[in-house]
């Protein structure tokens, strides 16, 4: 057990930088159950009694401490570790008597979100599950009924749960590659009011209306809306039918009107701006988590037209209306991709890139493989794969890959996902290396010293990716193994793909049995039957 002082420490970790949108409990209410638990009798007082604490509530301190230490930065943290805590708080979960509440559903988020910062996604998914059937056991996603007699805390606090795990919902939907759990027709709960924690301590819910909105929650909120709008974005430009290319603009136009409003409603402290919050303070933290976001919209928005039929790769002539939408598509990808890039790299210039940052690696890995396909698929035009501020897109993915890749662990997702990335590197720079020089030794688009320097200097090719790595299953000449000719600019997109609700456009495998698209690039990497160090791998899928 830590000492009060130590607690009290690792609660302002916790609250003041750990959870910058997920804000599901309230600070004086949690404050209050880890001071009983850290009461100890007095052995010169044998009047004093120790301290009772229900089983739910120490639970949910002992997740807060677990989370906390997880989000220290390694000087801070030394020896310690979050796993005894953790483990305490299973225990009790796990025999947890009687009915549901309140305080079950906020200890089992917190687990969700530990485990996420542990990367073990596939408990976290699981036990996500059982979480979700409580909150709608206890009517979480529906409006409080005015005759039941509940405090102003509870209130809120019910609102926060409901959101801060619909949020979730969406995440790990995306990230998992299954349906989502909560449906917005189901739902008529309100969101929670941006109030301080300590003006609900003493005021009667009534009264709210009158307490200043000064609180932490503007981010949770937009962060929530911003999921319903990726909700949206999912099921309509990733169906199971084939859309066509009139239908993936109308619908493209659609959320991107959405994400625009949702942008221009914003706080202007909350806003996406060219500068990198990389601060300790918690608005800093929100504005990161917020512009990651935002930016990761931007991409599921727009990937889809990286591969589309209706690329200009190859033309000469002026390309037409439709052809300059499609670039705009294809530019605000790039774009979406490069802010994440640049964001992760000012974290760790700063170092403040931690490893429990769970949602940081999870979008920058997802920004890191759309570079890749965007670099295989435009490989022709080699200004096209440098930044506006001239930065190399390969070398800057490559960086960033490697700054990821070192904070997971072996046996991972993450780990996994890297295994892939490397892959998609080496694909990538073996399509720059063909453009320099086409097969009759005509020159096509740069030199072989023009793509020298858009790699990075220290840059190897594993002994296994060797020449014919990519012959065998595939058309080496079409990028990553996909049917389409380059020559006449067009692709085949018309592939049904496994994935969330469906993908009808992406960069499938020769191989039908399973394809690789942007679906296992969101899903951290490759299913889990899947052994990424066969050999047979190699022959199957690429």
């Amino acid at each position: 057990m830590p000492s009060k002082d130590e607690s009290d420490r690792m609660l302002a970790r916790y609250f003041e930088f750990a959870t910058p949108t997920y804000r599901f409990f309230h600070r004086p209410t949690v404050e209050s159950w880890a001071c009983q638990l850290c009461l100890r009798p007095d052995a010169n007082n044998s009047n004093q009694k120790e301290s009772k604490i229900d089983g739910v509530r120490a639970a949910a301190v002992y997740l807060v401490w677990a989370q906390a230490i997880e989000y220290e930065d390694m000087t801070q943290r030394g020896s310690k570790s979050s796993a005894p805590y953790f483990e305490k708080a299973v225990s009790i979960l796990e025999t947890e008597p009687g009915p549901p509440q309140l305080e079950s559903v906020q200890a089992r988020l917190a687990m969700c979100l530990y485990l996420l910062s542990t990367f073990r996604i596939n408990e976290c998914w699981y036990r996500f599950g059982m979480t979700t059937l409580i909150i709608m056991a206890m009517g979480l996603h529906r409006k409080t009924e005015t005759s039941r007699k509940v405090g102003l805390v509870e209130q809120e606090c019910r609102k926060r749960a409901f959101w801060g795990s619909y949020t979730l919902d969406r995440y790990l939907s995306v990230m998992k590659g299954r349906p989502r759990i909560f449906r917005d027709e189901d739902i008529d709960q309100e969101y929670p009011v941006n109030v301080d924690d300590d003006d609900m301590v003493f005021t009667d819910k009534d009264l709210i209306a009158v307490l200043p909105l000064r609180g932490l929650l503007d981010a949770s909120i937009n962060h929530a809306k911003l999921s319903t709008i990726m909700g949206n974005a999912t099921d309509m430009l990733y169906p199971l039918r084939s859309l066509t290319h009139e239908e993936l603009q109308m619908k493209a136009g659609l959320i991107r009107k959405l994400l625009d409003d949702w942008e221009q409603g914003l706080p202007q402290f909350l806003r996406p701006t060219h500068r990198t919050f990389t601060g300790k303070r918690m608005f800093e933290r929100q504005n990161s988590v917020l512009k990651l976001s935002h930016a990761h919209m931007r991409i599921l928005i727009n990937r889809q037209f990286l591969l589309s039929n209706f690329s200009t790769l190859g033309q000469v002539d002026k390309p037409d209306d439709d052809g300059l939408e499609h670039q705009k598509y294809v530019r605000d990808c790039v774009s979406a991709a490069y802010v994440i890039i640049d964001t992760v790299e000012g974290f760790v210039d700063d170092g403040n890139l931690i490893k429990g940052f769970w949602f940081t690696q999870y979008i920058a890995l997802c920004a890191i493989s759309t570079l890749y396909i965007y670099i295989i698929h435009h490989r022709l035009n080699p200004n096209s794969l440098v930044s506006p501020s001239g930065k190399s897109y390969f070398a800057t993915a490559g960086k960033c890959r490697s700054y990821i890749e070192n904070l997971a662990p072996e046996g991972s997702h993450s780990k996994r996902y890297n295994t892939l990335l490397t892959r998609l590197r080496n694909r990538a720079m073996r399509s720059m290396e063909d453009a320099a020089v086409d097969s009759e030794g005509d020159r096509m688009g740069y030199s072989a010293t023009e793509v020298s320097g858009l790699m990075p200097h220290n840059h190897t090719i594993d002994p296994i990716y060797n020449a014919n790595f990519y012959e065998e299953g595939g058309n080496t000449q079409n990028g990553v193994g996909m049917k389409t000719g380059f020559a006449t600019g067009r692709q085949e997109a018309d592939m049904q793909i496994p994935e969330y609700t469906g993908f009808s456009s992406g960069f499938g495998m020769e191989n039908d049995a399973l394809q690789l698209t942007w679906g296992y690039l969101d899903q951290l990497g490759l299913p889990e039957h899947f052994d990424a160090f066969s050999t047979q791998f190699e022959a199957d899928y690429f």
